[in-house]
């Protein structure tokens, strides 16, 4: 048996938790009743849907504590194999399969060492843990795979399999934030950031400075908190929900996606999906491998210039084609048989 780390069900979805959520569904699909259980605390709310993997109530603690302490007595009490999504594994029981999006807490500590520094640690600890185990580890492109075995070096067991789209197709778009943002269809640019470094929010505003007759909109969390010296032609919204996100790809004139640094890059995936017009990315390695010539790429330190009309890319169907959910979970369903044959 395989029991599923489901924390992920009491977060907010960024991409990590879109990963585990939509390679959860396809997994249903494909097992046996009996060869999966999804474990999730007891304040989590029961999910609905799954009708071949059982769902569990389990444990006390919350957040990382449910999972080094609840999960890894469960797999223990049940010699089970486990199966975590969020970089994060048991550190008293590591036995299965464990994705690592990346490791950006252990080359990058620039971006990690004031808000995050405990977090930054508990993870490299986890990173460690995982890579000193006899774990299968997962990732999500050959730049993480590449990175991950290098840092963790001698390490040579890391499989790559990576994100889908699909559920982009399930999401009936809420056209009506249009109305209530005073946005034009093909009229605005927009982003989905936070705060955090490596998102380089900071592109952002260069861009919307050195382009005063555009407007730009930035959705994510925090971002509606940000003020102070803020062109006025950039409107920060915070959170927004699948249904909005996906309205305000559909009808923006250009997606953008400044990253420093990524795993694999997700929203740019799900904007080529929903119909932006087109998507203008950082000209870092992990996009050039993801997107080939599918999208636009910038200097993430350098600033933009808001082109006339729509610039002209190639191969947004073949990028689209590539990369598939149902794929995917072949792939980790393969490994997961794998490991739970070890159990």
């Amino acid at each position: 048996m395989i029991v599923i780390d489901g924390i992920f069900l009491t977060r907010r979805i960024t991409g990590i938790q879109r990963v585990a959520a939509e390679l959860v569904r396809e997994l249903d699909i494909l097992a046996e009743p009996g060869e999966f259980r999804l474990l999730i605390p007891k304040y989590c709310q029961m999910p609905e849907g799954f009708s071949r993997i059982e769902v569990v109530r389990y444990g006390h603690c919350r957040g990382y504590l449910w999972e080094q302490v609840d999960l890894a007595r469960y797999l223990a009490k049940h010699k089970a194999a486990g199966l975590f999504f969020e970089n994060a594994v048991p550190l008293l029981y590591r036995h299965g399969v464990t994705y690592l999006h990346d490791i950006s807490m252990q080359v990058n500590p620039d971006f990690w060492q004031h808000r995050y520094r405990i977090s930054a640690f508990l993870w490299r600890l986890m990173y460690r843990a995982a890579g000193r185990s006899n774990m299968q580890i997962v990732t999500v492109s050959a730049f993480s795979r590449d990175e991950i075995e290098q840092v963790l070096h001698p390490l040579k067991r890391v499989a790559v399999i990576p994100c889908g789209w699909q559920h982009m197709n399930r999401i009936e778009a809420d056209d009506s934030i249009l109305e209530r943002l005073h946005l034009e269809t093909h009229g605005y640019c927009f982003a989905m950031s936070t705060a955090s470094p490596n998102k380089n929010f900071d592109w952002v505003i260069r861009s919307a400075r050195a382009n005063p007759q555009e407007c730009f909109v930035v959705a994510g969390k925090g971002t509606q908190q940000l003020t102070g010296q803020l062109p006025a032609n950039l409107l920060c919204i915070g959170y927004v929900n699948d249904r909005e996100a996906k309205a305000l790809m559909m009808h923006c004139r250009a997606f953008l996606f400044p990253s420093l640094y990524e795993g694999f890059g997700l929203p740019p995936l799900e904007a080529l999906a929903a119909g932006a017009g087109y998507v203008v990315v950082s000209d870092i390695p992990v996009l050039r491998e993801v997107y080939g010539e599918a999208v636009v790429y910038i200097d993430p330190k350098g600033t933009w210039q808001v082109p006339e009309g729509i610039p002209e890319t190639s191969g947004r169907a073949a990028v689209l084609q590539k990369y598939s959910w149902r794929e995917s979970a072949k792939q980790l369903f393969r490994l997961c048989e794998r490991e739970n044959g070890k159990s």
